[in-house]
């Protein structure tokens, strides 16, 4: 099984991944491999911690979630 992009791998083939905070070149690897949702589960300081930016991923994307794992 090959994995969407070198930081994640497939959870259930071709339907479900997971894997680490999308930069720009995997956002678009993931939308080659069909991926349109994005559930990002960072908080908001570790996202501010290591300057994690949403917008790219969110104007690429059909939708965008937010829950993070406190």
């Amino acid at each position: 099984m090959i994995h969407p992009t070198f930081y994640s791998n497939w959870v259930i083939d071709k339907i479900l991944a997971c894997g680490g905070f999308p930069s720009q070149e995997n956002v678009n690897e993931l939308l080659k491999s069909d991926i349109n949702v994005i559930i990002c589960l960072c908080t908001e300081s570790e996202m501010r911690r290591k300057s994690l930016d949403t917008t790219y991923a969110k104007s690429k994307v059909e939708k965008w979630f937010h829950f993070p794992i406190v």
